[in-house]
């Protein structure tokens, strides 16, 4: 009779069935304790031997294993579900969802103005295989799909993953709200596609490229001249003994002097790297080594510029060889320049005259007698 009732109840469901167990659990242990009980009041189990005096220790009761619950082997029973550990990604989803509603927005904003509300909502599923994200884009009410997405989490990339998304990515696109609603999935907004012009465009101004200097400080400029005539003088310069002055955007004068040789002035255009001697000791060097020996010179726009014009024009007029330092640019008028060459560091002062330096052309015409007589030296004096 029991067998049958706990069969009845097992099936009944697992809360009825921890109760019947429960009492099942109560009526079979009193039975195993009523001959325990007996054996004490009957003394049907008593030893053939004398009693002893002392009062004998009573025998425990054996323990007794609870019968597992309907419940606890149904639990027990069932094979426990791994747990799938969290991949380790660089973007997280609100990044990756992020970067999609950078996507969808202004579509999202076009359907808005059309007087339907809209509230994005982004669901996200990361793939550990692919290493990206997937987004989709609805509206909250179910209503629109702004397209899937597809995530790269390693460069952030957005792609499409249907053809809404591909449609929204295009550039030039146009979004409003859907007419249709035949279904009660989420439609996609009617996506208008700019047309292209059927007349020839105006071809827009191709802009000129910035040209790159091959030759941009001081440094590559002195560089550059004593690469190319290191080897055209009986001794070998130094890197040292050459110094550059700059001459204008991309234009170098550079002194080759050290204490006991002459190497020349030479021009340097930074533009193209070509170098141009600028005194006769330079030319002879160039005619040396094959060097270019027609020098370009653009025109005076400051008083440093202008000075340089007529230290180069005298350089080979004196000796010694005047100093760069020695030549002083005055504002004549905004048109012209007037230099004067003067020494105070020697005594008495070595003057090298006065001179008039023209803005547009780097023309030089002398002032004074002492620039007349050195401009009329033919043998020495270069006008640029």
């Amino acid at each position: 009779m029991k067998g049958r009732t706990w069969l009845h109840w097992a099936y009944a469901g697992s809360s009825l069935a921890l109760a019947l167990v429960f009492a099942g659990c109560s009526s079979s242990a009193g039975a195993r304790n009523t001959p325990v009980a007996s054996s004490r009041t009957t003394g049907a189990s008593v030893p053939s031997n004398p009693a002893p005096t002392h009062t004998p220790t009573p025998t425990p009761n054996p323990s007794v294993t609870p019968t597992p619950s309907v419940l606890e082997r149904y639990l027990s029973s069932k094979t426990p579900v791994p747990t799938t550990p969290t991949p380790t990604t660089n973007l997280t989803a609100t990044q990756a969802r992020q970067l999609v509603f950078l996507q969808v927005r202004k579509c999202a904003a076009e359907v808005a103005s059309t007087g339907k509300t809209i509230e994005l909502a982004l669901s996200s599923f990361y793939s550990p295989e692919e290493e990206r994200w997937y987004i989709e884009a609805t509206n909250k009410d179910g209503t629109i799909t702004f397209g899937k997405y597809k995530v790269s989490d390693i460069t952030g990339a957005v792609t499409p993953a249907d053809m809404t998304a591909a449609q929204i990515l295009q550039t030039g696109v146009t979004c409003t709200d859907s007419a249709a609603r035949l279904t009660k999935d989420p439609v996609p907004p009617q996506i208008l596609i700019s047309s292209l012009p059927t007349d020839t465009p105006t071809p827009s101004p191709t802009s000129t490229p910035t040209p790159v200097p091959v030759i941009g400080s001081k440094d590559d400029a002195q560089l550059g001249v004593w690469l190319a005539v290191y080897g055209c003088y009986s001794v070998f310069p130094e890197l040292a003994s050459f110094t550059a002055y700059s001459n204008g955007p991309g234009q170098w004068t550079v002194e080759g002097k050290s204490a006991t040789a002459q190497y020349g002035l030479w021009q340097v255009d930074g533009l193209t790297g070509k170098i141009t001697p600028l005194d006769q000791l330079a030319k002879q060097a160039a005619d040396k080594c094959g060097l270019a020996t027609t020098a370009a010179f653009p025109p005076a726009m400051t008083g440093e510029q202008a000075e340089l014009r007529v230290w180069e024009a005298v350089y080979d007029c004196f000796d010694p060889k005047p100093k760069r330092t020695s030549f002083k640019a005055y504002v004549d008028n905004p048109q012209r320049w007037l230099v004067e060459g003067r020494d105070n560091t020697v005594a008495p002062p070595a003057l090298y005259g006065l001179w008039k330096v023209e803005v547009t052309n780097a023309t030089i015409a002398p002032w004074d007698n002492l620039a007349r007589t050195t401009a009329n030296m033919t043998a020495c004096y270069r006008t640029p």
